[in-house]
């Protein structure tokens, strides 16, 4: 799953009838051990500090396209307080379990690019 991470959001959505250029998810939602992953990558990146808790931030996020390659999309939200110039990220938490139930998966964060 892909989670944003913009400071203050709470809410975020798709338009369904977006042009056929933008990839639109189908659903969003969260993950509780996603939630941790996201939390820990972000900490660990010096992105958030280890005074926020957890709960105290909304991790929103959505399935990824499955075909390879590079994807455009329209993420709208609300947040009276957003300025260009302030940092976003996506963190995209990949799942695979190996032999004995041994966690294989991973995440990766990368910065946003924006027009806003």
């Amino acid at each position: 799953m892909i989670y944003p991470y913009i400071p203050g959001l709470q809410y975020m959505s798709f338009d369904t009838g977006e042009e056929a250029e933008f990839f639109v998810p189908t659903s969003i939602g969260s993950d509780s051990a996603d939630e941790q992953k996201v939390y820990d990558t972000l900490k660990n990146n010096r992105i958030i500090d280890g005074t926020a808790k957890k709960d105290q931030i909304h991790f929103i996020g959505f399935w990824s396209p499955q075909d390879a390659g590079v994807h455009k999309m329209r993420l709208y939200f609300e947040n009276k307080n957003l300025l260009a110039d302030k940092e976003m990220y996506l963190v995209y938490v990949h799942k695979e379990e190996g032999r004995f139930g041994k966690d294989l998966g991973w995440t990766q964060l990368t910065s946003i690019d924006s027009e806003l």
